[in-house]
């Protein structure tokens, strides 16, 4: 979990929170410009969490994470959370990985491993519905885990194409 911005605001709430996927086309500056023009309440200059995992998908470790940053990074109060769920896209080159497998796929592929030879203790989540169905399964999740303080985070899923440096809202 990495924290971009300018420290001064460290006390300022919302706290703001990227997910996104660790592909290295992701500019997560870029990003975090875009979404003050396409999230309200998102503020270009506040300090930002930025969570990165395989296709932003919202694991019991971003839980872990949020739980963190809600509670022990903001306390004494509970802060209240503003959470971008930023899966990604291109026009021309590969899509993200997470949308190219399924989980039965890569864990047979793991078995199989003559070095490996094993079924791996987590779920790789591999989604279907492109960028767009990753993010709305994301968001989908965080909305629903009683592990945010109901009525604490506002969640709002987007797309970003990497080459076209576009990101669009995901509904």
């Amino acid at each position: 979990m990495t924290n971009h911005g300018d420290a001064s605001h460290a006390t300022e709430r919302p706290k703001q929170v990227l997910l996104t996927c660790m592909d290295p086309r992701i500019a997560v500056d870029e990003v975090l410009e875009r979404l003050s023009d396409s999230f309200e309440g998102w503020l270009a200059s506040a300090p930002t969490y930025v969570i990165r995992n395989a296709g932003a998908v919202a694991t019991d470790d971003t839980v872990r994470s949020l739980i963190v940053v809600q509670r022990l990074a903001a306390a004494p109060a509970v802060a209240d959370l503003v959470i971008a769920v930023v899966g990604h896209d291109a026009t021309a080159g590969p899509p993200c990985a997470m949308t190219t497998r399924t989980d039965a796929a890569l864990t047979a592929e793991l078995v199989e491993d003559p070095s490996i030879k094993r079924t791996p203790p987590f779920a790789f989540e591999f989604f279907e519905g492109g960028a767009d169905g990753g993010a709305r399964r994301s968001v989908a999740h965080l909305r629903a885990t009683p592990f945010i303080r109901e009525g604490t985070a506002r969640i709002r899923g987007f797309v970003y194409t990497t080459d076209a440096k576009v990101l669009r809202a995901v509904t």
